[in-house]
């Protein structure tokens, strides 16, 4: 179901994410089994653009379960998945126009590098952003 370059619908603290499927594989961990997708997807380093890996997990289950229920599915399955593919260009065409020095007031959510996925943190500042692509 996880073919390599298939694109992968999930969601990351309720924003939408697709990435690249590079393998699969069965993971077991003190939290339980998981169905491991090593996926690629298009990142900032602080620097320059370029490809980033991470592992999606789906948790194991017994019997059948729709598709689209999983944490993480094949993009070809959502039942809309054209307006996924049209939002995340917006959201990309964005995130880019940030290039350069930009003084901006932020007040929301943002993430930590810490644990697996990384932590969710309200913020609120003004802050001048220099080079953030």
């Amino acid at each position: 179901m996880f073919k390599p370059n298939e694109l992968i619908y999930t969601t990351f603290h309720g924003d939408t994410r697709v990435l690249e499927a590079k393998g699969y594989k069965e993971l077991r961990t003190m939290e339980g089994t998981f169905g491991a997708i090593e996926s690629t997807c298009v990142d900032y380093n602080g620097e320059r653009f370029g490809w980033a890996s991470s592992t999606l997990l789906n948790p194991y289950f017994e019997g059948s379960k729709k598709i689209t229920d999983l944490a993480a599915y094949p993009l070809m399955y959502h039942p809309n998945q054209e307006d996924v593919k049209k939002s995340l260009v917006v959201r990309g065409h964005k995130f880019a126009s940030l290039q350069g020095v930009h003084c901006l007031e932020y007040n929301g959510f943002t993430i930590s590098k810490a644990g697996h996925w990384g932590s969710k943190l309200y913020v609120g500042f003004l802050r001048w952003l220099i080079d953030i692509c």
